[in-house]
């Protein structure tokens, strides 16, 4: 079984991770540097390591526009890492969301970054029935307005049991807690799979996320993230109405498309195996509007499959294998030119003028040149034959 070391320079004293941020006006602890006091540049790995763009990512996830993106995404996960095998699998953030529940690998560690809350907390305010919540239901809080939403006792009812099986799970869990996700304290290809969801969107170098995953992941290891889709009516809302409006996604995030992402990890010699687009109902923030557009589900999916607003990307790290090929220090000799026997062309012996012998052959075939002349001299040197005048 592979060994899975975690680097001790990157954790605190206690094991846990390095702390998060400080309240303002908070006393600086003794022997920290002074730019150390502030928290680190981006340390969060969400909006700069500002913890009121944390606030806004986690409350944007609690609404129904983020449940509903939680509920989708939560499916896709499940379908993307349920036939992953090997011995250890990480989640990188976004720790309301168990995108690991579906996998069976004997070591599930979750890496969270100083902002954002205790893993399994959502999932036990989910199975308790809170509204609201990232863990239950985004049609939860449509009331009476939608009769279908309110009449499925059994399926209420099986999803507390789900969240509380989720809660379970989360708490057995390992935590790894990290300054940012640029730099994690794992071995180089010591992990199976990897599940980014969001991470690079609102990281501050995503490049050095990928390469950092990169380095971490084995040959033929497997690496799943999701993203928002610029190219899609929550994109466009996003981009047009900038200034205007209050943005209907979290002003923070960079989004990146589907395509450009490709091409991010083919140039670390991913190999791109899967890709899933989704939410295709239009940017509504209350539960009512979102139920009342369900039906472009089934035709965004259709008609218009790459304008989701969510995507989810699978990939594969490959590696080539080479050959070494060592010098040739047993050269074999030349082979010499072997003498084939072959038979005469004209079946005359030469200067005879009597049929050549069944077994009279030359090495090259023919008479030679110079046994030629010296036969035709002596024929004319021969005398007269007796009888002529």
């Amino acid at each position: 079984m592979k060994r899975l070391i975690i680097s001790s320079e990157r954790l605190t004293d206690d094991g846990v991770g390095s702390p998060g941020p400080r309240a303002p006006g908070a006393a600086q602890p003794p022997g920290e540097p002074p730019e150390a006091a502030a928290g680190p540049p981006g340390g969060a790995g969400r909006g700069g390591g500002d913890p009121r763009a944390a606030a806004s990512w986690q409350s944007w996830l609690a609404s129904a526009p983020g449940r509903y993106v939680l509920e989708w995404e939560q499916a896709g996960f499940d379908a993307a890492v349920g036939d992953v095998f090997g011995f250890h699998a990480v989640q990188l953030g976004l720790p309301v969301l168990d995108c690991l529940r579906a996998n069976r690998m004997p070591h599930r560690i979750g890496v969270v970054s100083p902002s954002d809350p205790a893993p399994g907390a959502e999932a036990r305010a989910g199975a308790s029935g809170i509204a609201g919540t990232p863990g239950s239901d985004w049609r939860d809080s449509l009331g009476a307005t939608v009769p279908e939403a309110t009449t499925h006792d059994a399926a209420a009812h099986d999803a507390a049991e789900h969240g509380a099986h989720d809660a379970q799970a989360a708490a057995a869990r390992s935590v790894v807690r990290v300054a940012h996700f640029e730099e994690l304290p794992f071995d180089s290809q010591s992990i199976d799979l990897i599940v980014l969801p969001h991470v690079l969107e609102f990281a501050q170098d995503p490049h050095q996320v990928l390469r950092e995953v990169e380095r971490v992941l084995r040959p033929e290891g497997r690496l799943t993230l999701s993203g928002f889709n610029p190219v899609s009516l929550w994109g466009a809302r996003q981009i047009l109405l900038r200034g205007v409006a209050r943005p209907f996604l979290p002003r923070q995030g960079h989004f990146i498309g589907a395509p450009r992402m490709r091409d991010w990890l083919k140039l670390l010699s991913f190999e791109i195996d899967g890709a899933r687009y989704g939410c295709y109902r239009p940017p509504c923030r209350t539960p009512l509007w979102l139920e009342r557009t369900r039906f472009l589900e089934s035709a965004g999916d259709r008609w218009w499959p790459i304008c989701g607003a969510v995507y989810t990307l699978s990939a594969v790290k490959r590696v080539r294998g080479m050959r070494l090929i060592g010098p040739a220090w047993k050269r074999q000799a030349a082979r010499g030119a072997v003498a084939v026997a072959a038979p005469q062309r004209s079946g005359l012996n030469c200067g005879t003028g009597a049929p050549a012998a069944p077994d009279a052959l030359t090495e090259a075939g023919t008479c030679s040149r110079a046994s030629a002349a010296a036969d035709t001299r002596r024929s004319r040197c021969a005398p007269p034959a007796a009888g002529r005048c």
